[in-house]
């Protein structure tokens, strides 16, 4: 019987040992979890604030775009008219000299 008893406290030994090692692995995976989730946490707030950089950045070029643009368009409205003018000033020039 005592050979019994040794044999079944060194099972329960081993059992115990096995059950403190399954334990502190799954404290140990616990907290790789843990930092994981904070290390992603950290990278979607670095990313949403890129983002919103990046978007305030498009906004400033959507914005001098279309600054630009509406200066391009006075322009030629303006090269246009100077066009205009000097084609008009010729032509009188023209029925002047043929008039005259």
């Amino acid at each position: 019987m005592n050979s019994l008893e040794e044999e079944k406290e060194s099972e329960l030994a081993e059992a115990q040992e096995e059950l403190r090692v399954a334990h502190e692995e799954v404290v140990l995976l616990q907290q790789a979890a843990e930092e994981a989730a904070a290390e992603r946490e950290n990278d979607i707030a670095s990313l949403q604030e890129e983002l919103c950089r990046r978007r305030a950045e498009l906004q400033h070029l959507t914005e001098e775009t279309q600054e630009y643009e509406l200066e391009i368009t006075t322009l030629r409205a303006e090269i246009n008219m100077k066009s205009q003018r000097r084609d008009a000033e010729r032509r009188e020039g023209e029925a002047h000299s043929k008039g005259g």
